[in-house]
């Protein structure tokens, strides 16, 4: 991603952005749509002005449990009562158990069903599994003939689900859970309806605005008074991740049941907002760190609690401190406070419209839930929470100039994540982006107009320095998966943890099976969540050998390394050997992999050596420990400034700790250096090659070449052909 450089302008950026700093108010049903740590400030419940939903009486704990854990009978969920039980505004509430085991069974074989009320049978597709705190995981999929937009995202906590299944044939159907209990939600498109009017712009005073040139007390981060400190000061924070606290009310958490069912509706918020990343092709991703209960009511104006709980303009209300507290723990860029929705509220959001220039405006208010005929969107938090980005509504006629918009088209019929509804336009979970043609056929977005894609590469990575990383992030390439021949990964077959356990191939789809790393002290690939490695059943040294898991004893038969292997850049470039040269002392770069011996490296994680196919190392010149320092070959040696070893965030690291850098890694011709580990794509490193046997030398071979889940893996002799490539990424 583009970064600011720490001398420029803010504000010029802002015009060529089409920003102001301005609260966005969000309506309802057009467009408005890591780790947990719990908060909990107050207890009592605020008043909700409209009916409560209808549901049925409270239940013994055990028993609502088993609502959610039933066994798989070829669906996800089974009605309790094909009549409903109850009403969420225009929603019909239909009684259920859930089989989160057929969810988890729909992650390998490829398909979930969710039978409807009316008598469908969904048959929806598997595209990915994110796993989050505390046992919630969020299961990614897509109605079969649903356009890209229309994704199935549903959440699994312990007793509770959310997820919103689409609108289908004029139908809109979500899972959910209500004071502790979980239903399927169905209403007929025509009866939902916007929550409030689309005069929703409000701009800030100029003395309001000014607050920010000599008030630097509240800046960035405590204490600074620039970007260029922001920058400077911030830390490793991930340049693609937002951590967000997000508070909530007494009268959401009675709404939804409680605090495991707070946990996962807000995971649920979160990985959906994703989506719309995911959608754009856009590699930036929102993280929840952290979760607060606030004493405050459900029935006041949006616009005004988000005055008061942004602090800028009129102190913090007492009750909306904590999440100021929280935010500094927890080292949150954004933060939101999500209320049970009512037509009170008059609307279903209001944030700041910053995207990026000011840490104190990144607040926003969130509202969940049915009114009457109106709701909020599932899009909701991602729709608040582009606003934080910078971003508009859509761009029209006597706007300010810029491509920071959302975008919307009768051609279609649809509206991006950021955009309003008009003439009956169907939401589609996505940040404007013209480059992709998805949104119903027709292009998400318009050149210098609607490009949020774009228009994120400047803000994403100030938005991520307004504080600094405090809940560690994933090690999420130690372990990570190793992908074989057509996208199949290695597997442990049925998930099993025992000796003997079989390995096979399939399609890759991020459960805890398919997760390996490289056990510290050994040349082992370890499985992750046991303390069993890959090994070579019998140390056998036949081909056809067959690949198990077994517990590690650090013996020839679970040693591993890699060869004719390409170490890949972010951005598909592979490490080269600049001109092909072989002597002592040449440099290295990126280039387009044209598999020339001068990009064909083997790593020996025993040794932890790099070496070239024409036979130097990867090495620092002179033990330098400086950052910024080019790499270079030459004669091996086996002294410590050849040393590497595969780290976190596909990081490469060598002498002195630091990581080894592509730092324009879209270029041909880019330098290689070495750099202060920071976890930027810039150090993210794939190999992709042989993965050879230290008993033997043979190779890691998928019997069916790539063909049929399920295939065994074996040792054969290295035949350098597609059966034998795989590819080491992180997760």
């Amino acid at each position: 991603m583009a970064e600011i450089n720490s001398g420029e302008s803010t504000m010029r950026i802002a015009k060529a952005m089409g920003w102001s700093v301005a609260a966005l108010l969000c309506t309802g049903l057009s467009a408005c749509g890591g780790a947990i740590d719990h908060t909990h400030s107050a207890t009592s419940a605020g008043k909700h002005a409209s009916a409560a939903a209808t549901t049925a009486p409270p239940m013994a704990a055990a028993q609502r449990a088993s609502l959610f854990d039933a066994q798989d009978s070829g669906a996800l969920i089974q009605y309790t009562s094909r009549t409903p039980t109850g009403h969420d505004g225009a929603f019909a509430l239909y009684p259920i158990t859930v089989s989160e085991a057929h969810a988890v069974k729909a992650s390998v074989d490829g398909t979930m069903t969710i039978p409807t009320p009316d008598g469908k049978n969904l048959q929806i597709t598997y595209q990915s599994r994110r796993d989050a705190k505390r046992g919630i995981w969020t299961w990614v999929g897509r109605v079969d003939g649903q356009p890209v937009g229309n994704e199935t995202v549903i959440s699994f906590g312990k007793d509770a689900v959310f997820g919103s299944l689409g609108t289908i044939d004029g139908m809109t159907y979500q899972i959910t859970t209500i004071g502790g209990m979980p239903y399927i939600m169905a209403a007929a498109s025509a009866d939902l309806h916007s929550a409030g009017s689309h005069a929703d712009g409000r701009r800030l005073a100029d003395s309001v605005i000014q607050l920010r040139a000599g008030d630097t007390a509240q800046g960035y981060i405590a204490g600074y008074s620039s970007l260029a400190q922001v920058n400077a000061q911030a830390g490793s924070t991930s340049t693609n991740t937002i951590d967000v606290l997000l508070g909530y009310t007494p009268g959401y958490r009675d709404y939804r049941g409680g605090i495991t069912a707070i946990d996962t509706v807000l995971t649920n918020m979160v990985e959906t907002a994703n989506q719309s990343f995911a959608n754009a092709n856009i590699n930036v991703r929102y993280r929840l760190v952290g979760t607060v209960q606030v004493d405050y009511p459900d029935n006041t104006l949006n616009d005004g609690t988000l005055d008061e709980l942004t602090g800028v303009s009129q102190a913090t209300a007492a009750a909306l401190v904590p999440l100021h507290d929280a935010r500094d723990r927890l080292g949150a860029d954004m933060v939101g406070l999500v209320r049970r929705f009512n037509n009170s509220q008059q609307s279903c959001g209001v944030a700041w419209q910053s995207g990026g220039t000011d840490s104190r405006w990144g607040y926003a208010v969130i509202s969940d839930g049915v009114d009457g005929g109106y709701y909020c969107t599932r899009g909701t938090l991602a729709h608040e929470f582009g606003h934080l980005l910078g971003s508009g509504h859509q761009h029209e006629t006597g706007q300010e100039p810029g491509f920071n918009f959302g975008h919307r088209s009768d051609t279609g019929s649809f509206h991006t994540t950021m955009a309003y509804a008009v003439n009956g336009q169907s939401e589609i979970l996505v940040y404007s982006s013209p480059a992709i043609s998805t949104c119903n056929g027709q292009p998400c977005g318009v050149p210098d107009q609607a490009d949020n894609a774009r228009a994120f590469l400047t803000t994403v990575p100030n938005v991520v320095q307004y504080r600094q990383t405090v809940v560690p992030l994933d090690d999420s390439s130690s372990p990570g998966q190793i992908m074989g021949p057509s996208g199949k990964c290695l597997d442990v077959r049925d998930g099993a943890t025992a000796n003997t356990s079989a390995i096979q191939v399939w399609s890759c789809n991020g459960l805890r099976q398919q997760k390996w790393g490289l056990q510290a002290g050994t040349r082992s690939l370890r499985s992750y969540g046991t303390d069993k490695v890959l090994d070579i059943t019998g140390v056998s040294q036949s081909n056809g050998a067959p690949i198990q898991l077994y517990q590690s004893l650090n013996t020839s038969n679970q040693g591993w390394y890699f060869t004719n292997a390409s170490l890949i850049a972010t951005g598909g470039k592979v490490l080269d050997v600049a001109s092909a040269r072989s002597d002592n002392g040449a440099p290295l770069q990126l280039w387009d992999n044209l598999s020339g011996a001068n990009q064909r490296w083997s790593f020996n994680p025993t040794s932890g050596e790099i070496r070239v196919s024409t036979g130097r190392c990867l090495d620092v010149p002179e033990f330098s420990t400086t950052p910024g320092t080019p790499v270079q070959i030459w004669d091996c040696n086996g002294t410590k400034n050849q040393v590497w070893q595969l780290s976190k965030n596909g990081a490469i690291v060598g002498y002195g700790g630091n990581c080894l850098e592509a730092a324009n890694a879209t270029q041909n011709g880019t330098g290689i250096r070495m750099a202060a580990c920071t976890g930027m794509p810039a150090q993210a490193w794939r190999i992709r090659g042989q993965i050879r046997s230290e008993l033997h030398g043979k190779c890691l071979d998928d019997s069916a070449g790539g063909t049929r889940n399920g295939a065994g893996v074996q040792m054969w002799e290295c035949l350098g052909n597609v059966n034998q490539l795989w590819e080491v990424q992180s997760n």
